[in-house]
């Protein structure tokens, strides 16, 4: 049996408790007439019974209202396979956690190898584009020297055109002179 304390109460079980506890400590007839057993003291009664309920404690146990408050057993067998099912719905939520992780971590893996894959991509394009780059660059380099050698083309046809006529005209000058 605990000690109990001016506030708590006392319960049915405790005062079962501490009756098994003092029949245990009573003397038979027998031990009594064989004068085997050592007799309890005064002070060893006075012990004992200050560890008895008083008047007080035993008023404050509970009543048959609070008891009538207190959950039934079917009641708490209700609460108990709730919390049963509770906890077997909480560990097929944990279950489907683990599979969502997993597949999470997999999905992870597969984004990672995207990455890894568009980083290549990337790189080859980039690759090709500077290939394009460089191809045009020679092909405007082209075009340009093209473009300088045509203007110096035309501007010594052009010198060549009029000298053709200043030729032309020096013949037809001469032709007529010679008529």
């Amino acid at each position: 049996m605990k000690n109990p304390a001016k506030d708590d109460k006392i319960t049915r079980k405790d005062l079962l408790d501490l009756e098994d506890r003092l029949i245990k400590k009573l003397a038979t007839k027998e031990e009594l007439k064989n004068e085997t057993v050592k007799l309890a003291t005064k002070e060893e009664l006075k012990h004992e019974v200050a560890k008895l309920a008083t008047k007080e404690e035993v008023a404050k146990l509970a009543t048959k209202e609070e008891i009538a408050k207190l959950a039934t057993r079917e009641a708490l067998e209700v609460v108990a396979n709730q919390v049963l099912k509770n906890t077997n719905d909480i560990d097929e939520i944990k279950t489907e956690l683990k599979t969502i992780n997993r597949r999470i971590d997999r999905m992870q893996d597969r984004i990672e190898k995207m990455d890894d894959k568009i980083d290549r991509l990337d790189e080859k394009v980039d690759n090709k584009f500077n290939m394009v780059l460089d191809a045009v660059d020679a092909v405007l380099k082209e075009v340009s020297n093209n473009r300088t050698e045509k203007a110096a083309i035309d501007h010594a046809l052009t010198r060549h055109d009029n000298r053709f006529e200043d030729h032309e005209k020096r013949i037809r000058k001469l032709e007529r002179k010679a008529v």
